[in-house]
């Protein structure tokens, strides 16, 4: 579809702010038909602020279709810095401190999620980031970012984030990567075995036998795991939720339990095997 061929009163009305609105939608689709970028929308954003972050992304795009790839080292300045093992615990805290500065002088942040040693994270930085290689694109106000524990994961933080994307998951009712938080496998109590296809199926009409899943609020109060043989790990969150769930007649049920979300790692990544959920039913 050209969407540069649309007629304004096909789309418009006399409203201003509605008419902003249908044009940011309008921008949306044009930037995933060109970039195959997908973008939420925000009911509670002012349409102007959502316009302009809408047009920074195109600026993003675009450049990153003709940007040169170069290492962070080098889109920082090739900056000097004292190899970790010449640097004392006191020094080394200094100068990854002047590190995260540097970083931020040129619009690159680098999140840690847990505590460590500054020995860890400075040996990261320098040995690790410093090779990593970006799209050499510069806008104002844009900062590229980068976790640590996406370099070297951390199974609480990594159970933690999967929980709640099954979560946020149930309450959108979809999840566009399914594939990346279930197990090749479901395990169930009394002995079945699910396939991913019909593991996933099972989640998805589940989920889907509610018109709407509103209010939902959920609270982790343990994450544990333990390796088995060599990369083979088992784990699980367990906590409380509470949702509306509204049913298919529009009546509404109030469901508030403990949930609880096993975990298996194959030496990859965390994912879901089995869990118990208010609201979902195995048989």
């Amino acid at each position: 579809m050209n969407w540069n061929n649309l007629e304004e009163e096909d789309c418009f009305d006399e409203d201003p702010a509605s008419n902003l609105r249908i044009e940011n939608e309008i921008s949306k689709l044009k930037l995933r038909a060109e970039f195959g970028a997908t973008i939420n929308s925000y009911a509670e954003l002012p349409p102007e602020v959502e316009k302009e972050f809408l047009e920074m992304i195109r600026e993003v795009e675009t450049n990153e279709l003709v940007a040169p790839m170069i290492s962070v080292y080098n889109f920082i300045g090739s900056p000097s810095f004292i190899p970790a093992a010449s640097l004392s615990d006191h020094s080394i805290a200094v100068e990854l401190e002047r590190l995260f500065h540097l970083l931020g002088e040129h619009d690159l942040s680098l999140v840690v999620l847990k505590e460590y040693h500054p020995r860890i994270i400075y040996r990261f930085i320098t040995e690790e980031l410093f090779n990593e290689e970006i799209r050499d694109v510069r806008i104002p106000g844009l900062v590229g970012v980068f976790c640590y524990e996406e370099f070297h994961s951390h199974p609480e933080i990594e159970i933690e984030m999967q929980t709640a994307y099954f979560m946020d998951g149930w309450q959108q009712q979809k999840w566009n990567s399914p594939e990346c938080m279930l197990a090749d496998y479901a395990v169930i109590p009394d002995g079945r075995i699910l396939e991913y296809k019909r593991f996933r199926d099972k989640l998805l009409n589940q989920v889907g036998k509610y018109k709407a899943v509103l209010s939902l609020k959920f609270e982790v109060s343990d994450i544990s795991y333990e390796w088995k043989d060599g990369d083979f790990g088992l784990g699980y969150a367990e906590g409380h939720i509470r949702y509306e769930a509204i049913k298919e007649d529009g009546n509404s049920e109030l469901l508030e339990d403990d949930f609880k979300i096993y975990f298996s790692n194959t030496g990859d990544h965390w994912k879901i095997t089995f869990f118990f959920l208010p609201g979902f039913d195995w048989d």
